[in-house]
């Protein structure tokens, strides 16, 4: 049979589709240049499977008017539909009551710990409230990270924000194996309080893994109760302070050892009444002197020249 046969065979589609692997690629190529209907198979093939082209018949038929068409495609819209924001607020809640497991916050949270056991770990109502959320997966990857990884894994874990009544802290990491060093959440802490019994139960889920002391560097705002939780476990663990809560703490107590040291307005507004004033400060922590020039112009009450002698005292110190 010629080459011609074979391809005139093939594109009416009586060969046998298990002799499809015995093709050329001379073959294959001529069936992709004069086959005119491939653009038109699914993007997603499936093996085994016959794809045949047939025309549609019916699109020459003629069913509705066009205007008929044209109000039911635009007149979709029930009375029901909100038409503002306030409806729309409405038909939110009246939505989220008719799905809402009940009206109890902590029923529903202790209705969905049965249901998603990959997910909420410990659930602890007395004598104060304390939810982890950690998803299995996350734990183990995370587990596999520190066995394969041959770099320091930083971990960032502070009390982010608040919802209601109770704090949030999330625990971070940041995935050395990839070359972009992802940061990609761990596990989540909602807690009643911040002391350092709180924060040991989301220890607890992950005592297991004992290369964290040696893999792993902690970096936290500073407060003791986070970094007691990790380190009462993992002895040896490390621990960094975050460089934008180290400069926050630092300005907020430069700020309250200059009043300190400058306690009262109208001192302030003595010492400025001249058209140049030179002022030496020292601070206990700071071993050199610390010069300001500060002028007072007529517009500027004694208030106004006291926060910013106090403004330069930080910036010159930070």
């Amino acid at each position: 049979m010629s080459n011609s046969q074979d391809n005139s065979e093939l594109l009416e589609g009586n060969i046998d589709v298990k002799n499809l692997k015995s093709l050329s690629v001379d073959e294959l190529n001529e069936i992709l240049e004069y086959w005119p209907k491939l653009d038109e198979l699914p993007e997603e093939i499936q093996t085994n499977t016959i794809y045949r082209l047939y025309l549609n018949q019916e699109t020459c038929e003629f069913f509705f008017q066009a205007a008929t068409v044209y109000k039911t495609m635009v007149g979709q819209s029930t009375t029901e539909s909100p038409r503002d924001l306030v409806q729309v607020s409405h038909y939110r809640q009246r939505v989220l009551d008719n799905n809402r497991l009940s009206h109890d916050e902590l029923l529903n949270v202790l209705i969905l710990t049965r249901e998603l056991s990959d997910f909420i770990k410990i659930f602890n109502v007395a004598p104060r409230l304390n939810l982890v959320l950690m998803h299995d997966a996350a734990y183990e990857l995370f587990g596999y990270l520190l066995v394969k990884t041959g770099s320091v894994v930083p971990l960032y874990y502070d009390t982010t924000f608040d919802i209601g009544d109770y704090y949030v802290s999330i625990l971070t990491y940041t995935n050395t194996l990839f070359v972009e060093e992802p940061i990609i959440p761990l596990a989540v802490l909602l807690h009643e309080t911040k002391e350092q019994e709180c924060h040991d139960e989301l220890i607890k889920t992950l005592h297991k893994y004992k290369q964290i002391e040696t893999k792993c560097v902690l970096i936290t705002d500073g407060e003791w109760a986070l970094q007691n939780s990790f380190t009462d476990v993992f002895l040896a663990l490390q621990t960094l302070r975050c460089h934008n809560h180290s400069e926050k703490d630092m300005k907020k107590w430069l700020r309250t050892n200059f009043n300190i040291l400058h306690r009262g307005i109208a001192n302030q507004a003595t010492e400025t009444s001249t058209s140049a004033t030179t002022t030496s400060i020292t601070t206990p922590p700071v071993s050199q002197s610390v010069t300001t020039t500060t002028s007072a112009p007529t517009n500027k009450t004694a208030n106004d020249l006291y926060k910013e002698t106090k403004d330069k005292f930080v910036k010159q110190h930070l």
